[in-house]
């Protein structure tokens, strides 16, 4: 019986491995003490929360940052013991989950933290909550001119523990250097006030992964790191240690010889200008959706950049291999990744796309995620001092 490759058609392949070596590598930029609390929201940016958060805990992460309740209470089904922060305020139904869960919860005002000093008191438990300060990002917050009277008011509650006080930078993301110091200033405002009453609480941070490379200087007690840890870099900074955890690769499903003015699409008068050799690769806009924006794109077929052509349909996508007369069915190719001498990096696709860099990974269900397993002993994390 002849063997038959039974590689999926269309793979994630994540180097756990590479993922650790960032959280190492990100350690050694910043001080001494300063904990890492590593971003694994939206599924791990499209890599996976199981086995990131049960990498990065491992590895040695300090905490784990989520958006919501229910990814948070997802990770603590898996055995993930790691202190997890919600960003988002939990909603008034979700507050008995996070509560039980072991959560961190955010809360940005004293409407937000009642309900939860009330569950928590009712379970005979103490909540640690981060207090989110508005610096310029959407009102996501509460007003820095607000802040000490509601660290105040948040002190008098039983049940609760005021454990942090931070904020998200917007600047570091398109800013100017005056722009981020203008932001950091406010912050720090903030800070003073809260240290000068007696209200800092012992974890104070302001920076995701663009502003330890923009704004290193401000890392505070502890940095929530996302796209560096993921070697996704969403601002340029030039040479740093931060490495592509995720590969993304196709195979080609057949090969044709298509006319000039053959059809290459849904659209009228998108048709081959001159005879074409065309692949048809096994990934589509359901497997992602930036292809939709990925004009003048491009994959790796044998070493060498092929040009895409037509539109993407929603399980495959046509490129040109008239240079490439050997290329043939079952042949891989790379939408992210290294083939031969050649490199299609997540940075270049975005740009292409006009997208975050962040948002090209978010890959749908079809695309098989392999993980390379890591023999990685395990480190305890840094103990949370107490108030």
């Amino acid at each position: 019986m002849p063997h038959r490759d039974r590689t999926p058609p269309q793979r994630a392949v994540i180097h756990l491995d590479r993922l650790r070596d960032n959280l190492t590598a990100a350690r050694r930029l910043l001080a001494p003490g300063v904990r890492v609390w590593a971003v694994v929201k939206a599924d791990g940016y499209g890599h996976g929360a199981m086995a990131v958060a049960r990498t990065l805990e491992r590895a040695g992460a300090d905490g784990l940052v989520v958006a919501g309740t229910g990814e948070g209470m997802a990770l603590r089904r898996t055995g993930i013991r790691l202190p997890i922060l919600a960003l988002d305020p939990p909603m008034e139904d979700e507050v008995s989950d996070l509560v039980q869960s072991g959560l961190t919860a955010t809360v940005t005002s004293l409407a937000e933290a009642l309900p939860l000093s009330t569950c928590a008191r009712a379970l005979n438990r103490r909540v640690p909550v981060h207090v989110r300060i508005d610096t310029g990002l959407a009102g996501l917050g509460a007003a820095p001119d607000d802040a000490v009277e509601l660290l105040a008011q948040l002190r008098l509650l039983d049940g609760l523990r005021v454990e942090g006080l931070f904020t998200h930078l917007a600047s570091p993301y398109s800013g100017s250097p005056a722009d981020i110091t203008a932001e950091l200033a406010l912050f720090d405002r903030v800070v003073a006030e809260a240290t000068a009453h007696g209200l800092r609480p012992p974890l104070v941070h302001a920076l995701s992964s663009p502003g330890v490379m923009r704004a290193p200087q401000a890392t505070y007690d502890m940095v929530r790191l996302g796209s560096l840890l993921y070697g996704i870099h969403m601002v340029e900074t030039g040479p740093d240690p931060f490495v592509p955890v995720m590969e993304v690769t196709a195979r080609v499903v057949r090969v044709m010889d298509l006319p000039p003015g053959a059809r290459l699409g849904y659209r009228a008068g998108v048709a081959a200008p001159s005879p074409m050799r065309a692949a048809l690769v096994a990934f589509g806009f359901s497997d992602g959706a930036f292809l939709h924006a990925y004009h003048n794109g491009a994959i790796l077929l044998r070493g060498r950049r092929v040009p895409l052509v037509g539109d993407p349909f929603m399980s495959a996508l046509l490129a040109d291999v008239s240079a490439l007369p050997e290329v043939e069915a079952g042949d891989e190719a790379i939408l992210i990744g290294c083939q031969g001498g050649e490199i299609l990096t997540v940075e270049e696709v975005a740009s292409a796309c006009g997208l975050r860099a962040s948002a090209i990974l978010m890959l749908g269900p079809r695309v098989a995620r392999e993980y390379n397993a890591i023999p990685t002993p395990a480190v305890a994390p840094l103990a949370i001092p107490a108030e």
